[in-house]
Order: C-alpha cells, then structure tokens, then sequence
C-alpha cells in the first residue's frame, strides 16, 4: 500500500475537491449542514459508478471490434484466436456491469444515513438556539421567570434529541456494515472473475505462434483443439466460481471476526483481548423496536426528573445569593 493508515491529518482530509459553482451544488444547499459530508461521499460514488458502466460497455465494444477483425485476417491461428479472445473480454465487460449493479446498491443504501442526519437536524439548532437565548438571560436577570421556561423547554428538547441520536448512532452502524458488506464482496467477485478470464485469456495469447516466416518456409500448424479446450476450462471455472455456497460453506462461526462468505478468509486466530472487548462493546444486536422504544422512555423520564431536581438547587442557590 502507498497510502498511509489514515487520510486525516490533524483531523482533517486534504486533497477533497471543492469544485466551483453548479447545479450539483444547488442541490446540496438543499441539504442541512449535519448531512452535507453524506450526501458529498455518495454523490462522488455517483461518478465511479458511471466510470465503471463506461469501462464495461467499453471492453464488451472492444472484444466484438477485435472478432470482427480477427475474421477479415489471413492467419488461421489469429482468426480463431480473436474471436476467443473477444469472447473473453466480453465477459470482463459484462463482469464490469454486474459489478457496478452492486456497487450502486450499497452506495444507494448510504442515503438512509443522510436523510436520518437531516431529520434530526431541526432538532439540534433548536437545542443550540435554546442554550444560547439561555446564556443571554443568565446575563441579564438570573431570577427572570422566563429562564425557567427557556430551561424547561431545554430538558424537553435534549431528552428527545438524546433519542434522535441514538436512533441515527445505531443507524449508522446498520447502515455503514450493510452497505460495505455488498460493495467489498462485489470488489472481491469482480477481481476473481477477471484473475479467471485473464488467466485463460493469456493461455490464449501464448498459442500465437510469433517465430519470424520468411518467404518458402512451413509455419507449425495451429492446433484449434487446444484453444477450444481452454475455453472449456475457462467455461468450467467460471461455473464453479459462480456457483452458489453450500449451507455448510455459509456457516458462521461464533467468534469476534465472523467468517465472509466470499473466498477472502481472514486470520481468526488468538484474537488480542483489547480487540475482543472493543468488539463486544460496540456491537449491536437487533432489539425490536417496541423495547428500544420503552428503554428511551423510561431513560427520558429519568434524564428529565434529574435535571428538574438539578435547576430546583440551581433556584435556591441563586435566591440564597440574592439574599445574602
């Protein structure tokens, strides 16, 4: 890798393009300011995914080009080798495609997360407008009635926004590993498709006979078999890579780092104790939405009759000043 582990530096990401003014831009305006890196991310996949649909109509143009002129030539090797080989990279054009339909699934899935950050994003600037007209009053009349109310309106406002976000973390988390589940296995069905139609690819290539003919000399001859039998092996390994997983095979181990599905297996073994218990921590099970419902209610009733009991003191200290 020629990259280092993270893209941040002092927190931030250099080299983003800003752009100038366009229609793009309008649409962004469109969106709060909580949401506005989301829609960025998966406005730019939008620009991937139309590369990689060009790529694969490009490559599937090409390989029928090159049948077609490999029918026009004199060389009977080329001719039947060019017309295999147009095959072939057909199928990687057609892989290109398949690939971009799953690339665009799990970029279209990360929406979930922008229009949960814009829903809730009414409910923060109220919650900062609301602490700010706090501040004002505090510096003007600390005893002024309406404080207090400010200060209700506030405990409201925080227990509800304390549910929206919850709510939008647990989103996040569902949302982010569901959508770069599909898009890494679509990258790893993509890169094993075409390690197996550039190997038979090349087997092709090398049956070219490329020995320099003078004029009155013998060729060897081309043997047609051969590269009908690659393209039968080549046929075969295609089936075989695109076959569907036994249940077996799709079994899942109860460790820490679940086993993928797809042929990438990483090393599960003697796991570190920090990474088990982050792991432990963070992980997120499917509570149905009736208990998570309850749990925040009860947390929120909690949350507002502390914060109740909190102002009361605040009030009798400040009466107890004023006093002294």
């Amino acid at each position: 890798m020629q990259r280092r582990e993270s893209l941040r530096e002092n927190g931030l990401v250099k080299g983003l393009h800003k752009g100038g003014f366009s229609i793009s831009k309008l649409k962004e305006l469109s969106h709060t300011e909580d949401s506005k890196r989301s829609h960025r991310m998966i406005k730019s996949g939008k620009s991937s995914v139309d590369a990689y649909r060009q790529a694969g109509k490009g490559l599937g143009q090409f390989g029928g080009y090159l049948s077609d002129w490999g029918s026009r030539t004199r060389s009977l090797s080329i001719n039947d080798i060019s017309d295999k080989l147009g095959v072939l990279v057909s199928e990687l054009g057609d892989s290109e495609l398949e690939f971009v339909k799953q690339f665009d699934e799990s970029r279209l899935k990360l929406k979930g997360i922008r229009d949960m950050e814009d829903s809730i994003a009414p409910s923060r600037a109220h919650r900062q407008r609301l602490v700010a007209s706090i501040e004002k009053e505090e510096e003007k009349d600390p005893l002024s009635p309406r404080l207090i109310d400010l200060q209700n309106q506030l405990v409201r406002t925080e227990a509800e926004n304390l549910v929206g976000e919850m709510q939008l973390d647990n989103k996040i988390r569902e949302v982010m590993k569901s959508s770069f589940q599909q898009m890494m296995d679509a990258f790893q069905i993509r890169a094993q498709k075409q390690m197996t139609l550039g190997y038979y690819a090349r087997l092709l290539v090398d049956m070219i006979n490329d020995d320099v003919v003078y004029p009155g000399d013998n060729p060897a001859a081309y043997n047609k078999k051969n590269a009908a039998e690659v393209m039968h092996q080549c046929m075969d390994s295609m089936t075989r890579l695109l076959a569907p997983l036994s249940i077996e095979e799709r079994k899942f181990d109860d460790t820490p780092m679940k086993s993928s599905s797809s042929s990438l297996q990483l090393s599960e073994s003697n796991p570190s104790p920090t990474v088990e218990n982050e792991q432990n921590v963070l992980q997120v099970k499917n509570v149905p939405s009736q208990s998570f419902t309850s749990n925040a209610e009860a947390y929120k009733a909690q949350l507002l009759s502390t914060i109740a009991e909190e102002q009361k003191q605040k009030e009798l200290q400040a009466k107890s000043t004023v006093l002294l």
